[in-house]
């Protein structure tokens, strides 16, 4: 995928939309000294080139009555486990809330919010099927979802 050139206005909106994505055109504009047409038209272009993604909205799972997230590293047992069929399993799971194909001693890195330990080991009985897993609880987050800044180019 080409790279696409942002210049330091285009970051100016990411960083407003990182820190808030319900911000209106208006507000940007105003925040980085353009109109509310030229930010809508620039956004647009980053969608339209896949820098912005989405829209989404953070959730407190404790509140959802999911109040523990884990980490499961699984290596599998057989290498015919297709990226496809791990990710056709893992999205039978609203519990698991990421996955990535990762490369080094593990093959796959769920997140996981789930109730209980019991329902944590419910998971877990499932993705043994595959292969051997590692746990990491989660016992608070530290970072999350921290604002990507433009590089400075002067070092």
């Amino acid at each position: 995928m080409e790279h696409q050139a942002l210049d330091s206005i285009d970051w100016k909106i990411l960083t407003q939309l990182q820190e808030d994505a319900r911000l209106s055109y208006t507000e940007i504009g105003r925040r980085v000294n353009l109109s509310s047409t030229a930010v809508a038209e620039r956004i647009r272009q980053m969608e339209d080139h896949g820098i912005i993604q989405g829209y989404r909205v953070a959730l407190d799972y404790e509140q959802l009555g999911m109040p523990i997230t884990a980490f499961i590293n699984l290596t599998l047992q057989k290498d015919t486990v297709t990226p496809q069929a791990m990710k056709k399993f893992a999205l039978r799971f609203p519990e698991i809330q990421e996955l990535y194909s990762t490369i080094g001693t593990d093959c796959y890195l769920f997140k996981v919010t789930v109730r209980s330990i019991s329902h944590l080991d419910e998971l877990l009985t499932q993705l043994r099927h595959y292969g051997k897993t590692s746990t990491s609880i989660v016992l608070a987050p530290l970072i999350q979802g921290q604002v990507v800044e433009q590089e400075d180019s002067s070092s």
